[in-house]
């Protein structure tokens, strides 16, 4: 599971675009998963 703080997603989406390809990049705010970024197609099985 990849974690990244909402501050650092900002400045670099597409690049974490391309890892949730792989697996779920979890989003986090103060540390705690607020949002997560996933494969389109997994979203659609």
């Amino acid at each position: 599971m990849r974690q990244v703080a909402i501050t650092d997603a900002r400045g670099r989406l597409a690049s974490i675009i391309d890892e949730a390809r792989a697996e779920p990049v979890y989003l986090t705010r103060r540390n705690r998963a607020v949002a997560a970024v996933v494969d389109a197609a997994q979203l659609e099985q």
